[in-house]
């Protein structure tokens, strides 16, 4: 090889190097945006998800599900808290009320699930994206944990409207004449207590997994 044909060769690999500099600080760069961007997503994300396990409502939901007015709400929740010994004129009462009082925390519950499977499809693309980079680790585990906490408030959120509908149903039973000790009323009593202890069973699960998983 002659003088020149070595500097060519100089030449070409000493542009190789400056190509691989500037894409590596490219890629250094994207990587930067995207963690950042994923970092915030996660932080509000879990804000969000402790909001949710508490039963509370982010103002997007406040504005969106309106409950009763204090009083009325006083009133529901004092009737239902023990349906069984209301009379004919309570359960009327408790029956009109229902309607406005009723599906509020269900309804509320719904909605905030809503919210966190936009925050975790949020959260998967930015890792979709990052797993496109390369010397990026996988954040298949985190997105994975997450996946799984949507799920698990997914089915708390459908138990808790099976839950009213099942108070409904009790009311409308005791307002038909039918005895609280008679079987239609106590199989649906049953049934509702099953479905409040699925309920806590899984809170405990989204405890746990938020606390050993998801919390920093």
């Amino acid at each position: 090889m002659n003088s020149k044909q070595t500097q060519v060769v100089a030449a070409v690999l000493g542009i190789a190097v400056v190509v691989s500099i500037y894409m590596y600080a490219e890629v250094v760069k994207a990587k930067a945006a995207v963690s950042a961007q994923q970092s915030e997503v996660a932080t509000a994300m879990l804000e969000h998800a402790e909001v949710l396990d508490r039963g509370g409502a982010s103002a997007g939901v406040q504005a969106l599900v309106r409950d009763c007015s204090a009083a009325d709400r006083e009133t529901f929740d004092l009737l239902l808290s023990d349906l069984s010994t209301l009379t004919t004129s309570e359960l009327s009462t408790i029956d009109a009320l229902f309607a406005d009082c009723g599906d509020y925390f269900a309804m509320t519950r719904s909605a905030m699930v809503m919210e966190l499977e936009h925050f975790v499809s949020q959260y998967e693309l930015h890792a979709l994206v990052l797993e496109e980079l390369p010397f990026v680790r996988s954040d298949a585990a985190e997105v994975a944990a997450w996946q799984e906490l949507l799920e698990l408030e997914q089915e708390r959120a459908e138990l808790s409207m099976d839950l009213v509908r099942l108070q409904q149903s009790i009311i409308s039973t005791l307002l038909a004449g039918v005895s609280p000790e008679e079987q239609a009323v106590v199989l649906l009593a049953g049934e509702a207590n099953e479905t409040r202890e699925a309920m806590s069973f899984i809170g405990m699960q989204i405890d746990t997994l938020r606390n050993e998983q998801l919390t920093p």
